[in-house]
């Protein structure tokens, strides 16, 4: 006689939380980041975020350790004083200009990182199956995207801050503390969405890594290398050095401080040149998503 048992496996009703469209969101916005950072993949994936990142907080890290060093020397009523007079320390804007470097590596990266490789694998599809329109799928790769940019444009200024303060250089009230907190962050915030949005715009043109990357350093390169031209070569307007996608978000940081920066250029201009490359990047994306066939 047979030993075989028949096992009933009916469907049961679903008794978890239905987190419906914002769950969906939150898993892809931290799936992106983990992409982004390397995190639960193979190491070599891992090398490139890490270095980047380490780079860009050596700056504030050695600068810090200056004020330790010189400030240990000081009496304390005289440190504060005697830290804030010297002028090989950067203030806050002009720090940026030590991780300029490190942010353009990271954007070379990140964004063909976390959208190309859903569309040469189908998981776009696979993504568009489920409650997320093409526009909440956007979003949350952009969100995800600036929020890892924001560790690399807010974390060594904070950094700095924080040192500067802990060594008697930072503010003198409160009030200005907070005041030089909250333009670090709006800062970091304006660049990382600058370039969250440049990125993914270069990326949502191919299905390949290493062109998105290879074109994304081209244009950050070349705006830099033509408004040089156009401006120091050519003698033309000032009003040229805007097209230095490099550098904008940096020349807002200044503006930002209330400082009058490195251009001779009005705020308005500026302000107005960030708000138009991040319009345009946003409208690429949009418009290559729109009009991309998707198989689910």
């Amino acid at each position: 006689m047979s030993d075989a048992r028949i096992a009933d496996r009916g469907y049961r009703t679903y008794v978890g939380e239905r987190t419906g469209v914002p769950g969906v969101v939150r898993s892809l916005i931290w799936h992106t980041i983990k992409q982004a950072l390397g995190i639960g993949r193979r190491w070599t994936l891992k090398i490139a975020p890490v270095l980047t990142i380490i780079v860009a907080f050596i700056p504030a890290i050695v600068f810090i350790g200056i004020t330790a060093v010189i400030g240990s020397s000081i009496q304390d009523d005289e440190t504060r004083r005697f830290l804030q007079q010297l002028d090989f320390l950067p203030d806050y804007p002009e720090s940026y200009s030590y991780i300029t470097l490190a942010i353009a590596l990271f954007v070379t990266f990140v964004g063909p990182e976390v959208l190309c490789p859903d569309r040469r694998t189908g998981m776009l599809g696979m993504y568009l199956a489920s409650p997320l329109t093409r526009g909440t799928y956007l979003l949350s790769k952009g969100a995800a995207v600036a929020i890892v940019l924001s560790i690399i444009t807010m974390g060594p200024g904070m950094l700095l801050l924080i040192g500067f303060t802990a060594q008697n250089a930072g503010p003198d009230t409160v009030v200005d503390w907070v005041t030089a907190a909250a333009r670090i962050l709006a800062g970091g915030a304006a660049t990382a969405t600058l370039f969250a949005s440049f990125s993914l715009a270069v990326s949502s043109l191919t299905d390949r890594k290493g062109i998105a990357s290879a074109a994304i350093a081209l244009i950050l390169l070349g705006s830099g290398a033509l408004s040089d031209a156009l401006v120091d070569g050519g003698d033309q307007s000032e009003n040229f050095r805007l097209l230095n996608l490099w550098q904008l978000p940096i020349e807002l940081l200044y503006r930002i401080f209330g400082q009058p920066g490195n251009w001779n250029v009005s705020t308005t201009a500026v302000v107005g040149a960030y708000a138009l490359v991040t319009g345009i990047s946003i409208a690429v994306i949009v418009l290559s998503y729109r009009r991309l066939d998707v198989k689910r």
